[in-house]
């Protein structure tokens, strides 16, 4: 799959008309929004998916920020185990150079002897470098699963936040509103008082 091309206008597009689940204008500062929106950006380059896609599709869980990291580690040691074989094939490459030597192989063996080596070097040398792109990948992936966990739960504890304002506003008003009408009440009672002619 072609990776989407990001240009300015999508960006400012998609931050104006569209925002990730729970994502709500004003919860979240406009630089912390625009965050949010270049992580989407930056793991639809990495995965391949559609920007769209991922701000459509289900909040990113713990699970799958775990998997994340741990497929990275994975391929961390893989390219590990990989350079260990080409180093264990080295040192048994220098053994038999050395037997082939002593005594000296015939000068007609040396290429098919040589060829030999130099392809199973090829063949690790190939792995080694797809391994090292795949691990690559999956640290990248990894790191931006960690910052888009991260953004989440920094816009969840702010959503949380303005609930608890919300609600403390509608309290303060109750109170307020009770308050108008206790004073009314006495005020009332006051003009009552003072208009009452005492015999």
């Amino acid at each position: 799959m072609t990776p989407p091309t990001l240009d300015v206008a999508t960006m400012i597009f998609f931050l104006l008309t569209s925002y990730p689940p729970g994502l709500v204008p004003g919860v979240l500062s406009c630089r912390e929004s625009m965050r949010v929106v270049a992580i989407l950006s930056l793991i639809a380059v990495a995965t391949g998916v559609p920007i769209d896609a991922l701000s459509n599709s289900t909040r990113m869980t713990l699970d799958e920020k775990i998997e994340a990291e741990t497929e990275s580690v994975t391929a961390d040691r893989h390219v590990s185990a990989l350079e260990k074989s080409r180093d264990e094939a080295w040192h048994n490459a220098r053994g038999t150079l050395a037997l082939a030597s002593s005594p000296p192989i015939r000068s007609s063996g040396v290429f098919s002897l040589l060829s030999a080596e130099t392809d199973r070097f090829g063949q690790l040398e190939a792995s080694i470098k797809q391994a090292k792109d795949e691990a690559s990948h999956k640290r990248r992936v990894a790191e931006l699963a960690g910052n888009a966990w991260d953004a989440q739960e920094s816009q969840r504890l702010k959503l949380l936040r303005l609930e608890a304002a919300e609600a403390g506003l509608v309290a303060a008003r109750q109170a307020e509103a009770k308050a108008r009408e206790d004073e009314a009440e006495l005020l009332h009672e006051l003009a009552l008082e003072k208009a009452r002619v005492v015999v």
